[in-house]
């Protein structure tokens, strides 16, 4: 049995002799005159160009200009009173949009108790307006003029500036500023506060007649 297993082996090593010396026999692949060729490498992805930019760069855009001042900006260089009233009307209906819907009903009352000349009623109204929105210009212009109806000159013309420091711009403050100056003789306040008005809308209608007057009575000559 061993004699046969080892009889069965020779030609298998001479089939592997033979498949060594084949091997042997072919050139190696280093020994070739020509290199093979290099595989190109995969090109990466770059970022996106970024746009040439002269010394500091692009300037920011300018913020939008809210649409009140807009207005105001629009009517202080109006070039016709038709363009002035439209833009006064729209900066008025700006500042009640505003305020909220309870104190508008709050100045509803107060309006129909001046109307009645019921001034506490009115002023109670106009002061629990205020208490629940006292960030809004107008409400503090519309107590001042309840309390100017009712003869207390110094109570509105406090209410009219807490009103133009909240908001310098408004035209009908000045000018019941000036109306309250005047209602209680101080002639040379009352001019300035119309002038004031003048510089936000030189248009005004009748304007420039009205500080005419203003500027006699100052001057100590009657209206």
């Amino acid at each position: 049995m061993m004699m046969s297993r080892a009889v069965c082996l020779v030609p298998i090593l001479a089939c592997l002799c033979a498949v060594s010396s084949a091997v042997h026999a072919q050139p190696s692949a280093h020994s070739s005159s020509a290199a093979p060729a290099p595989v190109p490498s995969k090109p990466q992805p770059q970022p996106p160009a970024q746009a040439k930019t002269s010394g500091q760069g692009k300037a920011p855009a300018k913020p939008a200009i809210p649409p009140l001042q807009d207005a105001e900006q629009k009517l202080a260089n109006a070039t016709d009173s038709q363009q002035a009233q439209t833009l006064a009307r729209q900066a008025e209906a700006l500042r009640q949009r505003g305020v909220s819907p309870t104190a508008q009903l709050l100045m509803r009352d107060a309006q129909h108790a001046l109307e009645q000349h019921d001034m506490k009623t009115a002023e109670a109204s106009m002061d629990d307006a205020i208490v629940l929105q006292p960030d809004a210009e107008i409400l503090w212009r519309s107590r001042a003029q309840v309390r100017a109806d009712a003869g207390d000159f110094a109570g509105a013309i406090a209410d009219l500036g807490v009103a133009l420091q909240h908001d310098p711009g408004d035209i009908n403050a000045w000018t019941m500023l000036s109306d309250t100056e005047s209602d209680r003789h101080d002639f040379s306040a009352a001019y300035d506060a119309y002038e004031h008005v003048l510089t936000l809308n030189p248009l005004v209608k009748d304007g420039h007649r009205r500080l005419d007057k203003l500027k006699v009575a100052r001057d100590g000559q009657p209206l």
